[in-house]
C-alpha cells in the first residue's frame, strides 16, 4: 500500500517527475537558491545537503535557516526546481543524526584572482598523465564534476555549458583556449568512465579534456579551487560548484561559483585573460 501511495504521489507530467520531499533549510545562495538538507528521495538521491532553485524568489519569503519544510522536487532531463514549500514540525523530519560538512584538504590555500594554480599531475580520458600547469601558453577554463551526478542543474549543467563554450570557441577560432573538466570522484571516475561520459558532450578532445587522478592530486586540486565534497552514500557525492578561467601564465583570472554563470560570461573572462 505504501509503495502504491508513493507511486501515485510521484507524478510524471509535462514538466518531468515530481517528488514530495522534506528537509531543513541550511542557508541561501543567489536569488532563488536555497540550501536544504533533505531526506532521501527514492530512486533519485540519498539524504544530503544541496542547493535547490525556485521559479520565483517570492516562494522563499519568510523562510529562515533552520526551518523544517516540505516541498515538491521537480526534475526533468535538463532542469530541476522546487515548489509548494510549507513549514512543518521539526520532529516530522527523517534526517541522519548528523551531516558532516565537507572540508578542504589541510594546507591547501583556496585560490583567489591573481593566484598561481597548483602544480599537480592528473590523468586524462585517454589514460595519459599531464600537469595542470602544462597548458601554457593557452588560456585554461576548468570546471569540476562527477559522472554519477543525478541533478541536471549541477554537474550535467556544467558539462552542457562547456559543450556550448566549445561550440562558441570553435566557431570563433579561439585556438588559444583549452577546456578541462576534472572529476572529484577518482575512485569511480576512471579514464574509461570519463571517456564514456565525455562522449555524451563532445567528440573533439583537442581543446576539451576530461581528467581524474590520484586521491591526493584530486584533493589538492579541488581544495585549491574551493570545491568541497562529502560521500552521501549510494555512489552519490554532496558538493558545490566552481569554474575558473586561468591565464597563459597559470594565474587565476576569475572563479565562477555555483551554476548561474553563462558561456558568454566565461568568454568575457577569457578576453580579460588575454589582456
Amino acid at each position: 500500500v505504501a509503495a502504491l501511495l508513493y507511486f501515485l504521489m510521484t507524478l510524471e507530467d509535462n514538466e518531468g517527475k515530481t517528488y514530495p520531499t522534506k528537509g531543513r533549510v541550511t542557508g541561501f545562495g543567489d536569488a532563488g537558491v536555497v540550501f536544504i538538507e533533505h531526506e532521501t528521495i527514492p530512486e533519485v538521491m540519498e539524504s544530503m545537503t544541496m542547493p535547490f532553485t525556485v521559479r520565483s524568489p517570492e516562494l522563499l519569503k519568510g523562510l529562515e535557516t533552520g526551518d523544517a519544510i516540505s516541498f515538491i522536487f521537480h526534475m526533468t532531463e535538463t532542469d530541476s526546481w522546487i515548489s509548494d514549500i510549507k513549514k512543518i514540525r521539526p520532529e516530522d523530519l527523517n534526517l541522519p543524526n548528523s551531516t558532516p560538512k565537507a572540508e578542504i584538504p589541510d594546507n591547501v590555500k583556496v585560490l583567489q584572482a591573481g593566484d598561481q594554480i597548483p602544480q599537480v599531475t592528473l590523468i586524462n580520458q585517454d589514460g595519459q598523465d599531464f600537469a595542470l600547469d602544462s597548458f601554457s601558453p593557452k588560456i585554461l577554463v576548468t570546471t569540476f564534476i562527477y559522472t554519477n551526478c543525478p541533478d541536471p542543474t549541477l554537474c550535467p549543467r556544467m558539462s552542457d555549458q562547456f559543450r556550448q563554450l566549445q561550440t562558441k570557441i570553435d566557431a570563433t577560432k579561439q585556438t588559444d583556449v583549452h577546456l578541462l573538466t576534472i572529476s572529484f570522484d577518482p575512485k569511480r571516475d576512471t579514464p574509461e568512465q570519463l571517456k564514456k561520459y565525455a562522449n555524451r558532450y563532445t567528440k573533439d578532445f583537442n581543446n576539451w579534456s576530461f581528467a581524474t587522478g590520484s586521491a591526493e592530486a584530486i584533493g589538492k586540486t579541488i581544495g585549491a579551487f574551493g570545491v568541497t565534497t562529502r560521500d552521501a552514500g549510494g555512489n552519490l557525492i554532496e558538493h558545490n560548484l566552481s569554474t575558473a578561467v586561468i591565464s597563459p601564465a597559470g594565474k587565476v583570472v576569475k572563479i565562477f561559483r555555483g551554476n548561474t554563470w553563462t558561456p558568454d560570461e566565461v568568454l568575457e573572462a577569457i578576453k580579460i585573460a588575454r589582456s
